[in-house]
């Protein structure tokens, strides 16, 4: 991707899918509130979420090979390792006479 720009096709399809995904959030009540209160918090736009889908559909094959070059870099990765440190224990079943006390057990 740093070397040489995506396909239109390719990005016409990750375009088509994005958009695809944003309106199907927007079927219910909940996500058009949902929708309406992110664009709030986060843009004080309530307004901004068509803003950034018209922005989307603008993207350019070279516009993302000019921001892969310039941010996907040694410097700016992040490299995470989730490691278990031991095996998680085995807790002994509860008694028949527990569970029937507590049946929520």
């Amino acid at each position: 991707m740093k070397t040489s720009p995506v396909t239109a096709g390719e990005l016409g399809k990750a375009v088509k899918q994005f958009i695809a995904a944003t309106l199907a959030a927007r079927k219910t009540m909940e996500g058009q509130a949902q929708n309406l209160g992110g664009n709030w918090l986060a843009a004080n736009d309530l307004n901004f979420s068509e803003r950034y889908l018209a922005a989307v559909k603008r993207v350019r094959p070279d516009d993302l090979l000019r921001v892969a070059r310039e941010y996907l870099t040694a410097e700016t990765a992040l490299f995470t390792r989730c490691c278990l440190m031991a095996p998680r224990p085995k807790w002994p079943r509860p008694s028949k006479k527990n569970r029937a006390r507590d049946p929520e057990i």
